[in-house]
């Protein structure tokens, strides 16, 4: 099938079929195409490409329960052969010349275009689209990775601990610890003088940065201050916030990971994932009083507080990569007009974990997530996840329960968004949530090797307590044919056009 097969009359065509089923949906209605164009895109070193470029609007339910309709953007590479991989680009919004590298590989890119808060509404969005991106008919849903930088690749954490199956995420510099680094962004603006008032044009901002002693925490306030309302004060709400972040529930993160760190962010500090690796800031570089310590930047925590105690060292490799010091710092013009210094991310073949160290010595004062200029790829690795089947130990009893935990309606515990005193919702509509586990099922056991992952499914399923058995049918327990009970159910929901 060749694009313009497979688009038919247009893109409307394949959304309509994508979500038929959505009709008994009364919470949501359809995504909807709002321009479609073909352009021609090109940037960071890749060809220039021809593909049809699609202007969308999802639905989506927000963290108080009620309707919204989202901005994406679809690109889908001409004369390319379905079925297709597909990168999803979590919170911040993709350029073209962004996708471009992902387009020359064949895949199809899904971005973002809305600006929402990184631990509310965002999330919810983020999961509208792994939803969609699964559904579409052209794409394989076995080989869907979700991408994203900073806040992004806090999303991207976040949202895989819900989808299933991912091929893999490409979590760039995360926040893992949310509250911690928070409570650091606070703690830094205050000891570096940044205005209560800040900023609102892009000419104010360039008077103001020169004069601060670290520029990039002030720029980021407005993030730390819509949070802070969100989950409220940070040693009072310990909870909330841990609840909220990657390392609350990173034993649900079953599929294969990137994740990068730089040693001198000063956005995003490499305390939250390990100790061993923090190199110590020169004091008298930064204001009197700085501090990346937790006990100096958030005394009263939930615990844990680092990646290193919660990840099973067995399931995970470290590459640490040595930056030059040649390589011109961000706050410096590049003499010559040179060049990012490109750095392919090395990981494992083996191993679902790769934690990737970027050595570019302690931070600086004027660093934001790195101190050099770096071009970091992680193409290698998406290939490498895009030719795999998934694996059978990406299900696991605590990742079934929670995706039966979303088919029969449950919140996740505790999530309270303290600007309305209510629980923080970050379910879709039941229609929708029950379909993206009943496909997400159904590629798990169908993208295996042979009996492995129909098996497991069957022993996990087995084990799981009597109300979240929702799958079972009078006289034939889901476990004894989960293959034949998957497609029944999803005959059931009118999915049989996927």
């Amino acid at each position: 099938m060749n694009a313009d097969e497979r688009a038919g009359a247009g893109p409307g065509e394949w959304l309509a079929r994508v979500e038929r089923w959505a009709e008994a949906d009364a919470l949501l209605p359809p995504p909807r195409v709002v321009a479609d164009e073909r352009v021609e895109i090109g940037g960071g070193g890749a060809a220039c490409v021809a593909c049809s470029q699609v202007e969308l609007e999802v639905p989506y339910l927000d963290i108080a329960g009620q309707p919204q309709i989202g901005a994406a953007r679809l690109w889908v590479r001409e004369g390319a052969r379905a079925p297709l991989p597909l990168v999803a680009v979590m919170h911040y919004e993709m350029s073209p010349e962004g996708a471009a590298a992902y387009l020359a590989e064949g895949w199809t890119v899904l971005t973002t275009r809305q600006g929402l808060v990184a631990a509310g509404d965002s999330l919810n969005f983020g999961s509208a689209l792994a939803h969609l991106a699964r559904l579409l008919p052209f794409v394989d849903p076995a080989k869907i990775a979700l991408v994203g930088g900073s806040a992004g690749g806090y999303a991207s954490l976040m949202v895989a601990a819900d989808a299933f199956p991912l091929a893999g995420i490409v979590p760039f510099v995360p926040p893992l610890n949310l509250a911690y680094t928070m409570a650091y962004l606070h703690h830094a603006a205050e000891v570096s003088s940044c205005p209560a008032s800040l900023p609102t044009t892009p000419e104010e901002w360039a008077e103001l940065l020169p004069k601060l002693p670290v520029p990039v925490v002030c720029q980021v306030q407005s993030i730390v201050r819509d949070l802070e309302a969100l989950l409220g004060p940070y040693g009072e709400n310990a909870e909330n916030w841990h609840r909220a972040s990657p390392l609350a529930v990173w034993s649900l993160l079953t599929c294969p990971i990137l994740l990068a760190y730089s040693t001198a962010d000063v956005l995003v500090p490499i305390q939250q994932m390990d100790a061993q690796y923090v190199q110590r800031a020169a004091a008298d570089e930064f204001p009197p009083g700085y501090s990346f310590d937790f006990e100096v930047v958030l005394p009263r925590r939930a615990r844990p507080d680092t990646l290193a105690e919660v990840i099973d060292r067995d399931r995970a490799a470290t590459f640490v990569v040595p930056v030059p010091e040649t390589v011109p710092a961000v706050w410096e013009e590049p003499a010559g007009g040179a060049e990012p210094f490109s750095i392919e991310s090395p990981f494992s073949g083996d191993k679902p974990v790769s934690l990737v160290i970027l050595d570019e010595g302690p931070p600086h004062p004027r660093a934001t997530h790195t101190k050099r200029r770096l071009d970091v790829s992680h193409l290698a690795f998406l290939r490498h996840c895009f030719s795999r089947p998934i694996a059978p130990e990406a299900l696991t009893r605590a990742k079934l329960a929670r995706l039966m935990q979303r088919f029969v309606g449950q919140e996740p515990d505790g999530l309270l968004d303290c600007r309305a005193s209510q629980p923080l919702r970050r379910r879709s509509s039941p229609v929708r949530e029950k379909a993206d586990v009943l496909v997400g099922l159904r590629t798990y056991v169908e993208s295996g090797v042979g009996q492995a992952n129909a098996q497991r499914l069957a022993v996990l399923y087995a084990a799981l307590p009597e109300p979240l058995r929702a799958l079972d049918e009078p006289g034939r327990p889901f476990e004894a044919d989960v293959r034949g009970n998957v497609r029944r159910a999803i005959e059931q929901c009118g999915l049989t056009a996927r």
